[in-house]
């Protein structure tokens, strides 16, 4: 710019001794020198080439998601398995939550048939709170799978 203001300043002052701003960068050549390139780290060239990967994996999952089945996500009691060994699981807990409370106000209360049925629903209703806080922790867990499927697993391979 500065050369420009210069070129039309002294074109005011005189018009016949200056040079045309053509003739007078003809023959010249810009020289830019490139920047060294950065050196990076060990750790850096890692990193970008797992992050590579990881970008050409979900393109080519983009690609083929509409050709290849979608992965299995567990759904608590999927299948007849599931909900028949719950079912029988949960049975057997209240079962022995009876037998316990029973046993218990019975020897707590002297044989009084009241008593004793009364302790018998109490462990009835302590088996059915512990299964339901056993049923909430197995189904939050999202990589947790269903023991049906982990056989049918090993059965494929």
């Amino acid at each position: 710019m500065l050369v420009f203001y210069l070129w039309r300043f002294s074109k005011e002052l005189t018009i016949w001794w200056r040079p045309g701003l053509i003739s007078l960068f003809s023959g010249s050549n810009f020289v830019l020198t490139s920047p060294k390139p950065r050196e990076k780290s060990e750790e850096l060239r890692e990193r970008l080439s797992k992050l590579k990967e990881q970008a050409e994996r979900r393109e080519s999952e983009e690609l083929v998601k509409d050709m290849t089945p979608k992965k299995d996500v567990y759904e608590p009691f999927s299948t007849y398995k599931d909900q028949i060994g719950f079912g029988l699981h949960v049975a057997l807990i209240m079962f022995t939550g009876y037998l316990v409370g029973h046993f218990a106000f019975r020897a707590l209360f002297n044989h009084s048939p009241i008593m004793n049925s009364a302790g018998g629903i109490l462990g009835l209703v302590f088996g059915m709170l512990l299964q339901t806080l056993l049923f909430i922790i197995r189904t939050s867990e999202p990589n947790l799978k269903s023991p049906s499927s982990t056989s049918r697993l090993k059965k494929n391979q």
